[in-house]
């Protein structure tokens, strides 16, 4: 939809990102553990919520939502799912990725080593380029 066909809407800041999970328990842990995120609330998808995004089976689904530990204003909601996508990184089109913002992007590249993540590339100073 486009912004412009709904009175007052604008664009703003992404204030959350959904992914879907088999297991909320685990992301609960790794995303607690190893990012420093903590549990707002584990409860259910609304029946409004699910009908917004156009997928009422989502009503219902157990969810959980995590807020980094410096911060209010941003929350990742983790939805649970029967079955596990079989996703590879750069393999589709479109936005399949969440950026996170870090104080030291090299220390906890060093911390995700020995975790349950799998860093697909290293730690790179960002500039604009063809490489981002």
């Amino acid at each position: 939809m486009n912004d412009q066909n709904v009175p007052g809407a604008s664009l703003g800041p992404i204030r959350c990102v959904t992914v879907p999970v088999t297991d909320l328990d685990a992301a609960a842990r790794c995303y607690g553990e190893f990012l420093g995120f903590r549990t707002l609330a584990r409860d259910a998808v609304p029946a409004e919520l699910a009908q917004l995004w156009s997928a009422p089976a989502v009503a219902k689904r157990e969810q959980l939502i995590m807020a980094p530990a410096a911060s209010d204003d941003f929350v990742f909601r983790f939805v649970a799912t029967d079955h596990a996508t079989r996703f590879a990184p750069f393999s589709t089109w479109g936005w399949n990725a969440a950026e996170i913002i870090v104080r030291d992007v090299d220390a906890l590249a060093g911390q995700l080593a020995d975790s349950p993540f799998r860093v697909i590339g290293a730690p790179q100073n960002l500039s604009f380029s063809d490489d981002i």
